[in-house]
């Protein structure tokens, strides 16, 4: 290139020649490029759900903050959890991180597993702030209107968990 600066993207060795007046200069610099990328971005998950973390870059030295020292690993965090990707070639290391964070669903939605209630009606609410709810009777909204003693059961999901629960009502006229 004839440009004042370069942009270098990969390890080896660069020389560089100038010319002023009638005086010239050479030099060499070798550039060790190291790249410490973890594939994936910081993410939400369930808890007790696995996700495999990736990296494409190719080193010598690897080492996540699990322990791990290989370029793929997989991890179950209990809690939101950040994790750290080192790199190496022998004379430069880099760093990357990801962020996992880690949501938790209570399975008891209803407050208790039986309901007595007077009267011909009940009304069960399976709560708010849910991106869905499946009710066996086949409803899908937050609430809905028993008019029959049995059982009801109830999925819901908050965009990153499942979540059921069974509630059994008497209703007693």
């Amino acid at each position: 290139s004839t440009a004042q600066t370069v942009n270098v993207t990969s390890s080896g060795w660069y020389t560089c020649s100038a010319v002023i007046d009638d005086c010239s200069s050479v030099d060499s610099v070798y550039v060790s490029w190291v790249n410490a990328k973890i594939d994936n971005n910081d993410t939400t998950i369930c808890r007790g759900t696995s996700l495999a973390l990736t990296s494409s870059s190719v080193n010598n030295y690897i080492y996540w903050s699990t322990g791990d020292t290989i370029p793929n690993i997989t991890v179950t965090p209990t809690e939101t959890t950040t994790y750290l990707y080192t790199v190496g070639n022998g004379i430069n290391y880099c760093t990357d991180t990801i962020t996992v964070t880690v949501i938790y669903l209570d399975q008891n939605i209803f407050p208790q597993d039986t309901i007595t209630a007077c009267g011909a009606s009940y009304t069960l609410d399976a709560g708010a702030g849910f991106n869905a709810y499946e009710w066996n009777t086949g409803d899908s909204l937050q609430s809905i209107n028993v008019t029959n003693t049995g059982w009801y059961r109830c999925f819901v999901d908050n965009g990153y968990c499942f979540g059921v629960d069974s509630v059994f009502v008497s209703l007693v006229n």
